[in-house]
């Protein structure tokens, strides 16, 4: 794990100034918790499936499409705050924004299920059985959806770093599921959907986006090179110029 402050408990400037410090040990605990996260949430649609969607698609097939919607959005929240939880203790410097984290994360996730529950609808007019491939699209957009703004929000600096490692790993996820949804069979595929698929974009997409970080962060002690680290400082530059400019010619006098 990360030793990240000094004997005084502060930051030293090269911690303040450099991208986050990860190595490989980090990056191997991070995604085991990915794992653990997932298999939590997992566990936690197998049982909502066994006791509750069972008993809605027997006594009101209608209800079944908002009775899974509903289990997703909560296993996709469980999952993802338990990953967050656990990167906190992982990357103590760099997940401080907890509450902010979690508040903007259970909206997304609420704005995602409202606008998820039509489709469920739509897949379980047309044919119940392909409800799964709603599920399977939910969550791997909410999983990208909540990763980004956790990331955003923890680390702005480099949030350009992570939108990139985090859209590499979901595009892996997405790549791996529809493979698997080309070759195997249907039963096989609703099991993966209902209690594989919340796993494997966990893992992926965390790795990949982790992976991505530390190779990120040997470049910058390699090289001594910050690309993305004053992007947001060039911008704010050149906003500043264009203003200066602007106010210029409003004042200037002929």
């Amino acid at each position: 794990m990360n030793e990240i402050e000094n004997a005084n408990g502060e930051h030293s400037p090269e911690e303040l100034l450099g991208p986050p410090k990860t190595d490989i040990v980090s990056v191997g605990l991070a995604t085991l918790w990915s794992l653990v996260s997932g298999f939590v949430g997992g566990i936690i649609i197998m049982l909502a499936t066994l006791l509750f969607l069972r008993a809605a698609k027997i006594a009101s097939p209608g209800i079944f499409p908002y009775v899974l919607a509903l289990v997703g959005f909560f296993a996709i929240l469980v999952s993802t705050y338990l990953s967050l939880f656990m990167n906190s203790l992982v990357f103590p410097q760099k997940y401080k924004e907890g509450l902010a984290t979690f508040g903007q994360t259970f909206a997304f996730s609420i704005l995602m299920f409202v606008l998820f529950v039509p489709l469920y609808v739509y897949m379980g007019a047309v044919n119940v059985e392909r409800i799964v491939f709603a599920f399977t699209l939910h969550i791997l957009i909410n999983s990208l959806g909540v990763l980004l703004i956790a990331e955003i929000l923890s680390n702005y600096r480099y949030s350009v770093l992570s939108v990139y490692s985090s859209f590499a790993g979901f595009f892996v996820a997405s790549a791996a599921t529809t493979v698997f949804f080309m070759n195997f069979s249907e039963s096989d595929r609703m099991l993966y959907s209902l209690v594989g698929v919340i796993v494997v974009v966990g893992v992926l997409m965390n790795f990949f986006r982790l992976l991505t970080e530390l190779a990120y962060y040997q470049f910058y002690k390699l090289t001594g090179l910050d690309p993305l680290g004053d992007i947001y400082a060039r911008i704010e530059r050149e906003e500043a110029e264009i203003l200066a400019k602007a106010e210029a010619e409003l004042t200037k006098f002929d």
